[in-house]
């Protein structure tokens, strides 16, 4: 079986679980806890490790879509998760004060998976 893994990265709250939710063919995975960061994002929880989805395409090929969490103290987690990736959603939220720097960080980030592509 051919597979294919898309990250879906931003900042939090910007989506990303929801777009998984969204898309995937399962039920998701996700590695939700306590948001402690209230002031930054107001919402209960956040994602701490991943959000993880599947799309199947027929019998033989599959997508695997997993979130990476917004946060950067949790950038380990974004070493891990690209490894495999080929490809990368970047979810930013416009309203943010500076919503172009915070796509320019990401990408600077996650480059390699747009330039490759």
């Amino acid at each position: 079986m051919a597979e294919h893994v898309i990250l879906f990265a931003g900042p939090m709250g910007a989506g990303k679980t929801t777009a998984i939710q969204t898309l995937s063919d399962i039920a998701t995975v996700t590695t939700e806890a306590a948001n402690t960061e209230r002031h930054v994002v107001d919402k209960a929880t956040t994602t701490v490790a991943l959000d993880y989805g599947e799309i199947t395409l027929g019998d033989d090929e599959k997508v695997r879509l997993y979130g990476v969490p917004g946060q950067k103290r949790f950038d380990f987690m974004w070493t891990i998760l690209k490894e495999r990736a080929k490809g990368l959603v970047l979810l930013v939220d416009n309203d943010s004060p500076d919503a172009v720097a915070v796509a320019v960080d990401y990408l600077s980030n996650f480059g390699e998976l747009v330039e490759s592509g």
